[in-house]
């Protein structure tokens, strides 16, 4: 459109009969219907990054809720109740983590 105009007006100048009114609007329109693509451009690029960062996140998220869990850790205390070197009891208490 743009080149078609442009040709349009280098006719029209070289016959003497340039719409210098009609060729105003038409750039004028031109520029704005570009700033507008523009700025939609930016906004789904921006829009498209976000959703890829999220989308690593929510990879990430499932990555750790699926895989496999290494061997459950134990904590155990110990107590030994003895007299003077006899034998003893001994009494586990044990909690276990996950």
């Amino acid at each position: 459109m743009i080149s078609f105009s442009g040709n349009a007006a280098k006719s029209d100048r070289d016959r003497g009969v340039l719409d210098a009114d009609s060729l105003t609007k038409l750039v004028t329109f031109s520029m704005a219907q570009r700033n507008e693509l523009s700025t939609e451009v930016f906004r789904l690029r921006e829009s498209s990054t976000q959703l890829a960062s999220d989308m690593q996140l929510a990879q990430r998220r499932l990555d750790q809720a699926t895989q496999k869990r290494q061997a459950d850790s134990y904590q155990v205390k110990i107590f030994v109740d003895t007299k003077a070197g006899q034998p003893g009891t001994l009494r586990l208490i044990g909690m276990t983590f996950a």
